[in-house]
């Protein structure tokens, strides 16, 4: 197994490999696998080009190398270590995640109103399910965090809010202390009352950080 601490993923054959002398790097990019998730009963996780390849606008280990080779920023994150890169054939950026030379995972960038950068994982089945009660895919999700009718703020904790047909369509995201923001669940509410009342339940403040026009 490799470790990341909480997140042991099996060690798999390489799919690619580059190096980086002059930050001192030799990458290498797994194979990859898909397997049980150890949180969330019912769901699977991936690592590797398993995980990294479900990424809109990567479509092969090519044009991860391309990010590897001409990054816009490497920066450590703890025990990781990041790779951030315009999408070779997409919008926007990725990010590599890195422990000791082995692309663990990957994930899109999406920039809300405010200039925050939101981490997205397209293979993490948690947040988005098609039940009628979360929004039912990541496009959406990218939507509402990059163009929402609010920005509702409590310490670490943010919901992103969007009006769509007759809904309102809910992206919560947690701030980690190291300043990652990622994406925790999603929620469809059938009226404002009920956004309103899982507001004050939750003690948000009276007005959100953001409203648009």
């Amino acid at each position: 197994m490799i470790g990341t601490n909480t997140r042991p993923v099996p060690k798999t054959p390489p799919a690619g490999e580059w190096e980086l002398p002059e930050e001192g790097l030799e990458i290498t990019l797994p194979s990859g696998a898909t397997f049980e998730h150890e949180i969330h009963d019912g769901h699977e996780r991936r690592h590797g080009w398993e995980q990294v390849k479900e990424l809109p606008g990567i479509d092969s280990v090519d044009d991860v190398g391309e990010v590897v080779r001409a990054p816009n920023a490497i920066e450590e994150d703890g025990q990781y270590d990041l790779i951030i890169g315009d999408n070779p054939t997409g919008d926007g950026q990725v990010v590599l995640r890195l422990v000791k030379g082995m692309v663990i995972s990957a994930a899109e960038v999406v920039e809300d109103p405010l200039g925050n950068k939101i981490e997205i994982d397209r293979t993490d089945e948690h947040p988005v399910r098609d039940d009628g009660d979360h929004i039912p895919n990541y496009d959406i999700v990218r939507d509402v965090i990059a163009n929402p009718n609010q920005i509702w703020q409590n310490g670490p904790h943010y919901v992103y809010a969007k009006h769509i047909d007759g809904q309102w369509y809910t992206v919560r995201v947690y701030e980690h202390p190291d300043g990652l923001r990622t994406i925790s669940t999603t929620v469809i509410y059938e009226d404002r009352s009920q956004f309103e009342k899982f507001l004050d339940r939750k003690g948000y403040p009276s007005d959100p950080l953001y409203e648009s026009d």
